[in-house]
């Protein structure tokens, strides 16, 4: 196996995550899994265990500054409570701001026995998010995280550069993915306004050139309006990263955030859960 090959392949696992897509073949096994992926078994397994090692020993890092670390402590979750991320690949990520919460929380308050669903696919848009919600909802989570629309924005083929979703449906989508969790749950809704993308890096990317695929910070500047407007409990991370946003919180694709960027999610996070419950 070639090193670029493996790269892409350790790409794919961080983002793909066929038992999510595929949850209408119940009992999936890591071997069918593994499969898909041209992989064995063995291999498969090596390659998540190592990125589960890396968010263990990045939340412990985190752990490591003591401010972090009495956050964790003063987190509102309650034992036995679920927390569900609902988002896209910055959630599905196996590196994600989801993923290192549940692994700092893990380290710091491990007899709280509170359950993080990672509920993020890679690639959806609210239209999606909305479709699937319902069987989503039936974990009747405590908390609902959602870090949604910036596939929504995505736009496909030059020149037309058509977007997946109108800004007019995904205000429709975001309502009534409130409506629902508000009326079939008691769950207390936080909602992550993406960052913006880092244009010029987009712009060079080869495989969303091939695909005719691009993000503008126009849109999502507007779908950050519309947040704001629409969904009352919210992190704003196109202030956290900036405008630019900064080139070190994203990956070289320019639309992902980096390990640098999932970590200033999750200190952000933990810091906004804090102050809205103090």
């Amino acid at each position: 196996m070639t090193t670029i090959h493996q790269q892409q392949l350790e790409k794919l696992i961080q983002f793909q995550h066929p038992e999510k897509i595929l949850d209408f073949l119940p009992g999936l096994t890591e071997t069918q899994i593994a499969t898909l992926f041209q992989l064995d078994t063995a291999d498969y397994q090596r390659l998540k265990s190592r990125f589960q090692e890396q968010v263990r020993e990045t939340a412990q890092s985190l752990l490591d500054d003591a401010a972090f670390a009495d956050g964790i402590d003063r987190l509102p979750f309650q034992p036995g409570e679920i927390v569900l991320g609902l988002g896209e690949s910055s959630t599905d990520d196996l590196l994600s701001w989801l993923e290192l919460l549940r692994q700092a929380f893990e380290l710091r308050r491990p007899h709280d026995q509170v359950r993080f669903v990672n509920a993020g696919v890679s690639g959806q848009t609210t239209t999606q998010a909305l479709r699937s919600l319902t069987a989503t909802l039936l974990q009747k989570p405590n908390w609902l995280i959602c870090f949604v629309g910036a596939n929504d924005v995505q736009r496909i083929g030059f020149p037309l550069a058509k977007s997946l979703v109108s800004l007019e449906e995904t205000a429709r989508n975001v309502a009534a993915i409130q409506h629902l969790a508000a009326t079939q749950t008691k769950a207390r809704q936080i909602w992550i306004i993406p960052p913006l993308v880092v244009s010029e890096r987009i712009a060079a990317n080869p495989f969303f050139q091939r695909l005719q695929l691009t993000w503008n910070n126009e849109d999502l500047i507007a779908l950050g309006d519309l947040l704001r407007r629409k969904s009352g409990d919210v992190l704003d991370l196109q202030a956290l990263f900036g405008n630019p946003t900064s080139p070190d919180l994203m990956y070289p694709d320019g639309l992902h955030p980096s390990l640098a960027g999932q970590q200033a999610i999750v200190r952000a996070l933990v810091k906004h859960l804090i102050e809205r419950n103090t």
